[in-house]
C-alpha cells in the first residue's frame, strides 16, 4: 500500500486523525472507570492537549499544509478521492489554525503591563470559529466515512466505477456533506450569542492603567435566548441531532 503518494498522504492524514480520536476513546473508557481526582487531571490534561494546545496544533498544521500543496496540483486533482483528501487537508487546517491564533495573541497579551479583557472583534472571531471547528470536524469524519465507501464499491464493482471515482463526484459529495453539516452547525451556532459581561476585579484594576479611549466594554459568549425557549428545547434538540451523527461518525 505504500507504494504511491496518495497512499502516502492517506496514512499521513490517517495518524493525524488518530490523535484526534483519542480523547473521545478515552472519554468512554472513563465512564466504565471509577472517577478519581487522579483521573480527573489526566482527562483535564488530554482534553487541552488534543483541543487548545499550540505545539500539537502547529505541527499539524504544517503537515496539513504540506498535504494541502500536493493535493492541490492539477495532476492530483484527477480522482473523487484525491479530491476529499484535499478537502480534508483544508477541514483540518482550518481546525488547527484556531489554538495557533489563540497563542500568538496570548503571547502578545503578555508582553503589556497588564491583561484586558477580549475586544469585542475577537469575542465575535471566538464565537464563529468554534461553529467552523464543530462543522469542519464533522465534515471531516463525513468524508472519511465517504472515501471508504467509495473505495468499497470500486472494489466489488470495478466496472461501474468510472461515475464514483471522477472529481466533479468528489466535489459534489463535498459540497452536499458540508452543506449537511453545516445545518447542525448553524444550530450549534444559535445556541450561543455575544453579550456584554461583567469586569473582573483583575481586568477592572488593568483597566484603570489605560488611557481614557480604551473601551470599557467587556463581552463573552453566553447562551442565546433561543437556547433557553421552552425549558432549553432548542438545545435539547440540537444536541441529540448533533449526538446522532457523532454516533454516525
Amino acid at each position: 500500500m505504500r507504494t504511491s503518494s496518495t497512499n502516502i498522504i492517506l496514512l499521513a492524514i490517517a495518524i493525524s486523525n488518530l490523535i484526534y480520536m483519542v480523547y473521545p476513546i478515552i472519554e468512554w473508557l472513563k465512564m466504565e472507570y471509577d472517577s478519581t481526582k487522579t483521573w480527573q487531571g489526566l482527562r483535564q490534561w488530554i482534553f487541552d492537549l488534543m483541543y487548545y494546545d499550540p505545539h500539537l496544533s502547529a505541527v499539524s498544521f504544517l503537515v496539513n499544509s504540506i498535504h494541502f500543496v500536493v493535493l492541490l496540483q492539477k495532476s492530483m486533482r484527477t480522482s473523487s478521492t484525491n479530491i476529499m483528501l484535499l478537502a480534508i487537508a483544508i477541514y483540518n487546517l482550518a481546525y488547527m489554525a484556531y489554538p495557533v491564533i489563540n497563542s500568538l495573541k496570548g503571547m502578545y497579551d503578555d508582553t503589556k503591563p497588564c491583561k484586558l479583557p477580549d475586544p469585542y472583534a475577537y469575542v465575535f472571531f471566538k464565537w464563529i470559529y468554534f461553529s467552523v471547528q464543530d462543522d469542519v470536524r464533522r465534515c471531516d469524519a463525513f468524508l472519511g466515512l465517504a472515501m471508504a465507501s467509495i473505495r468499497t464499491f470500486v472494489l466489488k464493482f470495478p466496472m461501474k466505477s468510472n461515475t464514483a471515482t471522477s472529481s466533479s463526484f468528489g466535489w459534489k459529495t463535498c459540497l452536499i456533506l458540508f452543506l449537511l453539516s453545516s445545518i447542525i452547525s448553524f444550530a450549534y451556532l444559535l445556541r450561543t450569542e455575544v453579550a456584554r459581561d461583567n469586569w473582573s476585579s483583575e481586568e477592572w484594576e488593568c483597566y484603570e492603567r489605560f488611557p481614557n479611549e480604551t473601551s470599557g466594554k467587556v463581552y463573552a459568549v453566553v447562551p442565546s435566548k433561543l437556547s433557553q425557549w421552552n425549558l432549553y428545547m432548542f438545545s435539547r434538540v440540537q444536541m441529540a441531532l448533533d449526538g446522532t451523527f457523532s454516533k454516525v461518525r
